[in-house]
């Protein structure tokens, strides 16, 4: 499987994955933004960083203490880290979107998804997710509902969303995702 590091990576630079269609191109698109603000935190922090750069910018342009020739290279390189800022905050507040459309949101403090109080159905977000890791396994590896599929899936999950959401026994929610799956196939 793909780490959090390499689907948020993908997920920023819009780069698409393995096949048009297969389970890791939308595991990407579903994970991708959670694993982007796990790299990130949230829009609010980049906000401000970007604000204290602009101080250190204003700062620089008007020091006195730095003479001509420096001046203009600190400005322009505070200027490219400005417009990447707002490239990455552009960027954070579409996960931030994305998550908040499935009934979920990034809890900087576990660095992992909560569902959002009163959502509209957020057991369907990680229901998806959950089959598309299980068919991403079973392509791989043919494997069936078993105690040791669970657990790797869960495993593999535990860094996006909170362990008591990723029930791994015989009738939690990972068994119960599968099952539907399994059941939507027959």
């Amino acid at each position: 499987m793909i780490s959090s590091e390499r689907l948020a990576n993908l997920w920023l630079t819009g780069i698409k994955i393995i096949i048009q269609g297969g389970p890791l191109e939308e595991l990407n698109s579903l994970l991708g933004p959670l694993a982007a603000l796990q790299q990130l935190e949230s829009s609010q922090r980049l906000r401000e960083m970007y604000d204290q750069g602009k101080l250190f910018y204003d700062f620089a342009e008007t020091a006195r203490w730095l003479d001509d020739e420096h001046k203009p290279k600190v400005c322009e390189g505070l200027e490219l880290l400005g417009a990447h800022l707002v490239w990455l905050l552009s960027k954070v507040e579409q996960a931030e979107e994305e998550l908040k459309e499935q009934g979920w949101q990034f809890d900087p403090a576990t660095r992992t998804a909560k569902t959002i109080p009163q959502a509209n159905r957020p057991e369907q977000f990680i229901n998806r997710v959950i089959k598309l890791v299980f068919v991403y396994l079973n392509e791989q590896f043919s494997v069936s509902n078993s105690k040791e599929t669970r657990e790797r899936i869960r495993k593999y999950l535990t860094p996006f969303f909170p362990a008591e959401m990723l029930g791994s026994e015989r009738h939690g929610s990972i068994s119960r995702a599968i099952e539907s799956h399994l059941e939507q196939i027959r």
